[in-house]
């Protein structure tokens, strides 16, 4: 069996119209794979961006988290510094020498008439010390 092109062959125009036609089909088949490709890169680019901001989304969230964290404890602290405060205030209160011979009247101890001191250094502590208190 002859095809067209063997039976044209010797026809100058007939084989460089195919080999056109062939090239614009190459070229568009080309153009369109190009295409594809260029969106299919697109889309693997829009993913790896939306990953990225999704990443910096999840850090963002997790510093913030950590201020919080961080500013909730130095109140914490304050108010603990405050409180430690106070009770060294009520303890430096109770300590005072007129607080204290409140207590020990209340308590019915009376302060000595004569103080007797205790030499320690000779290790003589041999006389009696008398202590009153009252019932």
């Amino acid at each position: 069996m002859t095809t067209a092109r063997d039976t044209f062959a010797w026809a100058p125009g007939f084989s460089s119209s195919r080999s056109r036609v062939e090239t614009r089909t190459a070229a568009k088949a080309s153009e369109k794979t190009q295409r594809a490709q260029l969106r299919g890169f697109l889309v693997c680019l829009g993913g790896f961006i939306g990953v990225l901001c999704g990443l910096l989304m999840a850090l963002n969230i997790y510093l913030v988290h950590g201020t919080f964290t961080l500013q909730q404890l130095q109140r914490q602290s304050q108010t603990l510094e405050r409180a430690q405060q106070a009770a060294g205030d009520r303890v430096a209160a109770a300590e005072a020498p007129g607080r204290l011979a409140q207590v020990a009247a209340l308590m019915g101890m009376r302060p000595a008439q004569s103080p007797v001191f205790l030499p320690l250094n000779n290790g003589d502590a041999h006389r009696q010390v008398s202590v009153s208190v009252r019932h």
